[in-house]
């Protein structure tokens, strides 16, 4: 007979973010009366709450920190914030702020910019960060912290979130043509 898990959250939540994802573990952003990363065990089947450090806006993206652990970036104005969580020596799990990245000093920023930057994507296998101003979307690649800007529209920009990918799988190679098979490609 199978059996039947019901999980509930004693917490007010206005939405959630899905943002990283690995294989066992899916992560989402909690934003309500607290914030919160919610974490669900695919194997075991459990659902957990993961506190933040302290409270945050929306302004904070889910993402694997070196070593795989699980990490977030947080963006305060022009400083972004890479939270990740570590274990101490008696097995206890807690929050450590591992970089800050100075956006003012390291990307050319106008002051006739209308609002702050904001985070509006991070790919996660090249662990590369998007930031949107204006005009413009920035990526910086975090181990380098060498970035690239790209003009975009406004009307595309404003509240945006851009969901960037590494690889494409061309469905349909090998029907009735000379393919063997579909193909693989990376950083088409």
């Amino acid at each position: 007979m199978a059996r039947s898990h019901l999980y509930s959250l004693s917490r007010n939540v206005c939405y959630l973010h899905p943002r990283y994802f690995s294989w066992k573990l899916p992560y989402w952003y909690l934003v309500g009366d607290s914030t919160a990363i919610l974490e669900f065990d695919l194997d075991r089947q459990r659902l957990a709450v993961i506190d933040m450090p302290f409270k945050v806006s929306t302004d904070v993206w889910v993402i694997p920190a070196d070593g795989g652990v699980l990490g977030f970036l947080y963006l305060s104005k022009y400083n972004v914030y890479l939270w990740k969580r570590e274990t101490d020596g008696d097995g206890v799990a807690g929050w450590v702020l591992g970089k800050t990245i100075q956006l003012d000093n390291l990307l050319p920023l106008s002051s006739t910019e209308a609002w702050y930057p904001k985070i509006s994507g991070f790919a996660e296998d090249d662990k590369v960060l998007l930031i949107g101003t204006d005009d413009r979307i920035f990526t910086i690649q975090l181990e380098s912290m060498k970035f690239v800007q790209f003009k975009i529209c406004f009307a595309t920009l404003n509240f945006s979130i851009f969901h960037p990918f590494s690889s494409v799988y061309t469905a349909g190679m090998g029907l009735g043509d000379e393919h063997e098979g579909a193909e693989l490609l990376f950083n088409a």
